[in-house]
């Protein structure tokens, strides 16, 4: 009973995007934030995100976030290695853990698909603005494995805003068997930003700031298929190192270690239960000096289950979480939801769910604020989010349709525990199937005489909005 969107390999390599959350920018209900074409993109998803860290955001479905700040390097996300991005709108901390406040977006990667897979691409702009991407695999009977690789480079468009990056992927899998299948991945980045002067500085600021960011991930999964069960296990670890120039002396190490089983069963005709558990320690260390490294960690263990049952042209399912953190406490994320198709072009869904975060270690142990109730003690609570889309309702034909969706969300902070409900309205239009080509997804010249456009009305921290966003279905 999700909002899922799915941007394509295809659309991907169609579009002007350089990294995986650029390629984000046109789907309705996502809003993103950037600080400059090689820099930080922040992103939005029906009204929350506050700079990406109440969005989930998963590569093959494991975390991509450093664990100290529980945010993620956007630029580290070059599309040289990916097949496709599937993005979920509204909490589903049920399913996806912590974070997923505001939605989901995870990263699918790219196998080999023939027996010689090569690409290359070059390109040059002003502002001595360059990227280059290869890949070179191979897909076999029973092997695949594919290499790839990213450099972009700018002198800026501003004084002190050159940009230089470096990615590398791996992905390689083997079939052991019928029944099962071993895969493997391995990333590493890592680039230099130079920060501009803000407009808001003095004039007589000479502006001399960078960050460095270095960042890994390695998961082994294993996928399997008995007469009980078919799943996937999956170890995983990330780690980094960020640098920033000597003015703001920020200079740290973090990693994640985790676990994940994740299983699914058809009980009967129309049915599917999904079970599992994940298991995640999570530290950093601050590097003041040579003499000076603070170090914090955490342990996070989840257990969770949806059952879903397909009943004629109604769908229904439940799910429940439970997630434990040694420092912030347990939290039960519930959901429930319903699809009904009266017929084979309409769509009606309804849901309710809930989403959590932990307060990260630099909000509960390395800058903690004080809870006005216990002003020496910091509050580590997790965050909440309550999602309850009264109604969304989708016009499904064989190219565009009208589409819309009714929610409300309902935001819960330590800070501020009182809750501030926010109710938007999105709806979908396009007046002839004509207007719309399939083969370039784009819209023809006959859309001049289409009436297309998307209103999202709502009322957040009483503060409202209207929107314009491109005409893609699945709001």
């Amino acid at each position: 009973a999700a909002a899922v969107s799915v941007i394509t390999g295809e659309e991907l390599r169609r579009s002007l995007a350089r990294t995986a959350t650029d390629a984000l920018a046109f789907l309705p209900g996502v809003f993103i934030h950037r600080t400059g074409q090689f820099g930080r993109t922040d992103i939005d998803i029906r009204g929350l995100g506050a700079r990406g860290t109440q969005v989930a955001v998963l590569v093959d479905g494991r975390p991509e976030k450093m664990s100290l700040f529980s945010c993620t390097i956007t630029h580290s996300l070059p599309l040289n290695n990916v097949e496709r991005i599937e993005l979920v709108r509204g909490p589903l901390s049920a399913l996806y853990g912590s974070d997923a406040l505001g939605g989901v977006i995870n990263i699918i990667t790219r196998q080999a698909q023939k027996p010689l897979d090569l690409s290359a691409r070059l390109y040059y702009g002003s502002f001595n603005t360059a990227g280059l991407r290869l890949s070179a695999g191979t897909r076999q009977q029973r092997f695949h494995g594919l290499v790839s690789f990213d450099k972009a480079l700018s002198a800026g468009h501003l004084p002190n805003s050159q940009y230089n990056g470096n990615d590398l992927n791996l992905r390689a899998g083997w079939q052991v068997s019928p029944a099962l299948e071993l895969d493997f991945t391995g990333k590493y980045f890592t680039g230099v930003k130079h920060e501009p002067k803000r407009t808001t500085d003095p004039e007589t600021l000479v502006a001399t700031g960078w960050n460095r960011y270095d960042r890994g991930g390695l998961d082994l999964s294993a996928g399997f298929r008995t007469g009980l069960a078919s799943g996937t296990v999956k170890l995983y670890r990330l780690f980094g190192e960020h640098i920033f120039d000597p003015g703001d002396g920020w200079h740290s190490t973090d990693y994640t270690n985790g676990g994940l089983v994740h299983l699914h069963r058809q009980l009967t005709a129309g049915n599917l239960l999904q079970t599992g558990v994940e298991v995640r320690n999570l530290a950093g260390t601050w590097i003041r000096s040579d003499t000076s490294r603070p170090s914090w960690s955490r342990n996070q263990l989840d257990l969770f289950a949806q059952d879903e049952q397909r009943l004629g042209p109604v769908t229904v399912n439940a799910g429940l979480r439970f997630a434990r953190d040694n420092i912030s406490g347990s939290v039960l994320a519930p959901k429930a939801g319903m699809v009904i198709s009266p017929l084979n072009a309409i769509r009606l869904r309804l849901s309710v769910n809930r989403g959590f975060r932990y307060p990260p270690l630099n909000y509960t142990h390395i800058f903690p604020p004080s809870n006005p109730a216990l002003p020496s003690a910091p509050d580590k609570k997790s965050f909440s989010s309550v999602s309850s889309p009264i109604l969304a309702c989708s016009v499904l034909t064989s190219t565009v349709g009208p589409a819309g969706s009714v929610f409300a969300s309902s935001p819960k902070t330590p800070v501020a525990p009182s809750r501030s409900w926010s109710f938007h309205c999105l709806i979908w239009l396009a007046c002839t199937s004509n207007c719309w080509d399939n083969s370039t997804s784009v819209c023809s010249p006959r859309m001049a005489a289409c009436a297309t456009f998307a209103l999202k009305a709502g009322l957040w921290f009483r503060r409202g909005c209207l929107v314009i966003v491109s005409p893609v279905p699945g709001i």
